[in-house]
């Protein structure tokens, strides 16, 4: 548990599955913020939030990065299991509609915080 927030701790909002949000519970990525592995190597980072991306084909991804944002998220990850599958790797569960959500928070943080890195993967 973080007591007190570093100056240079990064605040992280993170982006998964819908449908792989109702069975797995996000430990893998909890564990690579905390123990700063995975896309959070050598990062510093605090996780503000997890959400997902409302359903296919990503129906809410938009308003909830905005929600991360709001909250002050300064790097947006979508999860592992977006990219890789569920269980990762497996390619079980892969998603879709990648590119088209990726497209999407990638056009929310132009127009809305250009400076807020955006990491494609987190384990």
């Amino acid at each position: 548990m973080i007591l007190f927030k570093a100056k240079n701790m990064l605040k992280v909002g993170i982006i998964r599955c819908a449908l792989v949000a109702e069975i797995c519970p996000a430990t893998s990525c909890i564990k690579a913020v905390k123990e700063s592995k995975g896309a959070f190597k050598d990062l510093e980072c605090e996780l503000i939030g997890f959400m997902t991306c409302g359903g296919c084909p990503g129906l809410k991804v938009s308003a909830n990065v905005r929600t991360l944002l709001n909250r002050g998220a300064e790097v947006i990850a979508l999860s592992s299991c977006m990219t890789r599958g569920y269980p990762v790797g497996s390619k079980a569960f892969t998603c879709p509609h990648f590119e088209d959500i990726k497209k999407a928070v990638e056009s929310v943080l132009k127009k809305d915080a250009p400076k807020v890195k955006l990491l494609e993967w987190t384990h």
